[in-house]
């Protein structure tokens, strides 16, 4: 459950339809979808921020990302 609400604020964050996400998505089919949101449109924005910060507090935030997503990845590979 908490891979596909993971999933689904990714979802939002990258403007595709929670509503139709939420219907029917099996948890493998979401892990690979979390994975697609991960790797193409969360982790190089985080790159694009990181690349951009000039504070040391924004600085310490990209790290906690990566970390997150980090573990993110390492969940969907757990489902797959």
């Amino acid at each position: 459950m908490l891979l596909t609400n993971r999933l689904l604020v990714l979802a939002a964050l990258s403007g595709w339809s929670v509503p139709a996400l939420a219907q029917d998505v099996t948890v493998v089919r979401a892990a690979r979808m979390l994975d697609v949101a991960r790797g193409q449109i969360v982790n190089p924005a985080v790159v694009t921020i990181q690349g951009c910060a000039n504070d040391a507090e924004i600085s310490q935030l990209v790290v906690e990302c990566k970390a997150e997503l980090e573990k993110i990845r390492e969940q969907v590979q757990n489902v797959e």
